[in-house]
Formats: structure tokens, C-alpha cells, sequence
């Protein structure tokens, strides 16, 4: 008991703002170094974003804003308050411990701090209830470190309206596209990438992913094509072949490419007689042009097929069985706006496409809204998710996205400033999303954990990005009408 009433009147102090205050031990976790943090769009000014800590979702709040001052920059550690849903306040650095008087604590006027006695004079105590009352003002939070997450909804309209996906890519100056099925992820050129001795210019060795040794393929050599810059600015697509994945080495991500059974044909037999192993397997016939389909099964030789498969089989029955629920996958296309990344369900994406060069401007339209584009014959909106989301600066032009995006009679298009690559993430690194904006619906549902280099990624709701889009243009399109009449 004695213990625990001298922990009781310990207090950390720390500086933030310019300000040096302090916080009891007994409701400090930890302190740890800042993490990196993942902003959270349309969230209270206070809120830095979400973090990555131990597998948790935790909340990073700014001491300094909520105290009055601004979201700085100069963020060096993390007080983790304690409790079930912990949640991080963001100081510049850590003083010191000391005593505090014990007895009541006096206001000291703005109703998050208190004025408490200490061996070195006054200092303002933090008073974590309204703390956290003013940081979630007019929120609702849910835990923040659940267990998997739900699934999004499967996007039944998108699979209706375009019934074959692929994901398109270049290699020297061609389009190219493998079946989405067929690819786990897209990803850079590994630092620990190793070549192999006699290897030949089609196997140029093995790369490192998430603990196995994958091949590194280079499709240009695959196709006859011939060797691309060595600049480390191609993309590795991991693709399967049976149960085996392998690296496919290719010059650029396109987009993600979605056709009607009727747009994609038999290649004639003639284009498969070049000096390449690989063989074209279908062509797509899309508004850009013509796009060649590769499939896995068929870029090597039946031989090498045969010892591929072979080998993944014989892995694969000797890999120990995972207890249920484990190895389920998700796949996800990432996008980026300004430093942060975020996540839409590759079920949801209709197509990746470039920024045309004609868009019709909508009248009174919100600042948000682009205006529209004729995409196959329809008409699409097109909202600037820069805009929507208050993300400050510009975008470099050359790799803005539009990523169209469907679901049940809803059809936009968001555009992005860039879009990275598909990823497969395991159900065991969903998390649920804490609520922390103030809109009824958030758009994140859900959160990616990365614990190899404690990355977040922000995952869409597909059919929330839609519902709360309409609404929002709408309540603007309505309010500026109104404005005029008035």
C-alpha cells in the first residue's frame, strides 16, 4: 500500500509548446520515442494521427494544440497513457520525475490542468479525463485495438458491370497485364536482393519478402526484350504459380485494369513465335489501345513450369498447418496523398487510370469536385480527394491516378497522387479503426498493421467513400443554390 501511494505522488514533467508540464506516473504506460505516425484526414486539430505500437492502434493527440498552440513539428517522444484503449500525447521531450504535494489540486484555468506543488515549485498537473474529454469532443470512440476486423462488403455492382480484373504494367514503353488472381502484391526492388552464381539473364536471383526467399524473374528477358536501366526504379510483381509465388522484375505499375469478357480475346498464334519463353495469353481491348495478357502458367517453358509447381507442392505439404483463420489474405490497392498512404479493397476498384485531358467543369460545384469525365461511354464524376481530405500543398502532376471506383449503382472516380501498388495483407494485421472524425459514418473502417518497420496504412470503406460522396456534393450542390436564390 505505502508503494503504491508513493507512485501515486510521482509526477512526470516534460515540455511541450514551450510549456513545461507534467502528468502522474500512475497514469502513464510507457514513454517511447516518436513513431511513425499516420495522419488521419478530416480529424480534430489536436489529433497528430494513428500509430503502430506493439500491434495496437493507438491515438497520438498534440499536447501543444490542445493546450491552444499548433500541431508542431519538433514531436520526440510519446507519453502512452494506460488503460484498455491507451492513447499517446506528443511532447517535444521528458524532463524529469518528481514529488508532488499530496492534497487537492488547484484549477489553473483551462480546465485540462491543475496547479500541484512540487520539490522545484508549481507546476500545471494534466487532468486526464478532461484531457481526452476535450481531444474526442464530438466523437465516438470504439476500441482501438481489437482483433481483426470485418471484411468491407464485396462490391456485387463492380463485379457485375466488369467481370475480368487485371493489373497493368510496362516494360519498354508496352503495356502488359496479369490476371489479378494471379498477383499477391506489388512492391520496390528489395535492398537484400542476391544474385545467384550461373545465373542467366531471366533468373536474376532471390529477394527477401515477409521471411521466404522468392525468385526474381525479369520478364523483359522472359518476353526477348531487351535489359532495362539498372537504376533500381522498376517494380517487383509477386505473382503465384501454384503454390509457389515468384518476383516478376517489370519496368512500372500502370493501373489496375477491368474489362467485359467481350473486350478480352484469343491472341493470334503468330505473336507467340518471338525469342522470348514467354507466351501472350489473351488480349484486352481498352479505350487506350491494345493490352497484352501474360499468365503464369504459361511464361516459362513446360519444363520449368512442372519444377515450379513440384517444388511449391512439396513445400507446401511440409509447412506446418495454421490454426484457423490464419493465412486468409486481403488484397488492397494503395494509394498516397501527400506523405501518407492509404488502402481501398481491390473488390471495389473498377479501374486506375490517368487524369484525362478533358474534364468538364461542374457549375456551383463544391471545391472538391474536379467536375466529370466520359469513362467507356458514362459519365463519372471526379472528386479531388487532395481537397476533400485538406491535404495542404500540390501533387506532382505526372503520376496523379484517377482510381474509378464502383459499387452497387454507384460509380466516382478519386483522384490520388499516385497509386503504389496491390497488396496482400493477412486478416491477423487488420484491426478495426478507432471512430476519430466527426462525420456519422468514418470512411476508415479499418486499419493495416505492418510490424516489420511499424507502418499503418488507413484502409476505405468502399461503400462509405461513396455514400458519404454523394451526400457531401449534395448538401454543398444545395447550399450553394440556396446561397443564390438568397
Amino acid at each position: 500500500m505505502a508503494a503504491a501511494q508513493a507512485q501515486a505522488d510521482l509526477i512526470l514533467m516534460f515540455e511541450a509548446g514551450g510549456q513545461t508540464l507534467a502528468i502522474a506516473t500512475d497514469q502513464v504506460a510507457e514513454v517511447v520515442a516518436a513513431p511513425r505516425i499516420t495522419r488521419v484526414p478530416q480529424a480534430p486539430p489536436s489529433l497528430q494521427g494513428v500509430a503502430n505500437l506493439r500491434g495496437r492502434v493507438v491515438p497520438i493527440l498534440s499536447v501543444e494544440a490542445l493546450l491552444g498552440g499548433s500541431v508542431g513539428p519538433s514531436t520526440s517522444r510519446v507519453i502512452v497513457l494506460s488503460g484498455d484503449n491507451p492513447v499517446g500525447l506528443a511532447v517535444d521531450r521528458i524532463s524529469s520525475l518528481r514529488s508532488a504535494a499530496r492534497g487537492e489540486a488547484a484549477p489553473s484555468g483551462e480546465g485540462l490542468a491543475a496547479l500541484v506543488e512540487t520539490d522545484a515549485g508549481p507546476i500545471r498537473l494534466l487532468q486526464r479525463g478532461p484531457l481526452l474529454a476535450a481531444a474526442f469532443h464530438g466523437l465516438r470512440p470504439r476500441a482501438v485495438d481489437g482483433g481483426s476486423a470485418e471484411p468491407a462488403p464485396a462490391a456485387d455492382g463492380a463485379a457485375s458491370r466488369a467481370d475480368v480484373g487485371f493489373l497493368q504494367f510496362a516494360l519498354a514503353g508496352q503495356a502488359y497485364a496479369l490476371p489479378l488472381e494471379q498477383v499477391r502484391e506489388v512492391t520496390r526492388i528489395p535492398a537484400g536482393t542476391a544474385a545467384l552464381p550461373q545465373a542467366d539473364e531471366v533468373m536474376l536471383g532471390v529477394m527477401p519478402l515477409r521471411g521466404e526467399l522468392l525468385a526474381l524473374v525479369s520478364l523483359r528477358a522472359l518476353l526477348g526484350l531487351p535489359p532495362g536501366p539498372r537504376d533500381g526504379a522498376g517494380r517487383v510483381i509477386v505473382a503465384t504459380l501454384g503454390d509457389t509465388r515468384l518476383g516478376l522484375l517489370v519496368d512500372s505499375l500502370s493501373a489496375i485494369l477491368r474489362a467485359e469478357e467481350r473486350d478480352v480475346g484469343a491472341v493470334p498464334g503468330v505473336l507467340n513465335r518471338g525469342a522470348g519463353e514467354a507466351r501472350i495469353d489473351a488480349i484486352v481491348r481498352t479505350p487506350g489501345g491494345l493490352v497484352s495478357v501474360l499468365a503464369t502458367e504459361r511464361i516459362f517453358l513446360e519444363e520449368t513450369v512442372a519444377e515450379i509447381i513440384a517444388e511449391g507442392a512439396g513445400r507446401q505439404a511440409a509447412a506446418p498447418q495454421q490454426p484457423g483463420g490464419e493465412g486468409v489474405m486481403e488484397q488492397f490497392v494503395l494509394f498516397r496523398l501527400a506523405d501518407e498512404t492509404y488502402g481501398l479493397p481491390v473488390a471495389a476498384v473498377r479501374e486506375v487510370v490517368r487524369i484525362p485531358e478533358v474534364i468538364t467543369r461542374v457549375p456551383r460545384a463544391p471545391s472538391y469536385v474536379a467536375g466529370i469525365m466520359n469513362h467507356r461511354g458514362a459519365v463519372v464524376p471526379l472528386i479531388d480527394q487532395r481537397r476533400r481530405f485538406s491535404v495542404a500543398g500540390e501533387a506532382a502532376t505526372g503520376q496523379r491516378r484517377v482510381i474509378v471506383t464502383s459499387l452497387d449503382d454507384l460509380t466516382a472516380g478519386f483522384i490520388v497522387d499516385s497509386v503504389e501498388q496491390v497488396l496482400d495483407v493477412p486478416a491477423e494485421a487488420l484491426r478495426a479503426a478507432p471512430d476519430l472524425t466527426a462525420a456519422d459514418e468514418p470512411i476508415f473502417d479499418r486499419v493495416a498493421t505492418f510490424d516489420l518497420d511499424g507502418r499503418l496504412v488507413l484502409l476505405v470503406d468502399p461503400r462509405r467513400l461513396l455514400d458519404q460522396a454523394e451526400r457531401d456534393l449534395v448538401r454543398d450542390l444545395a447550399r450553394r443554390t440556396n446561397a443564390d436564390v438568397a
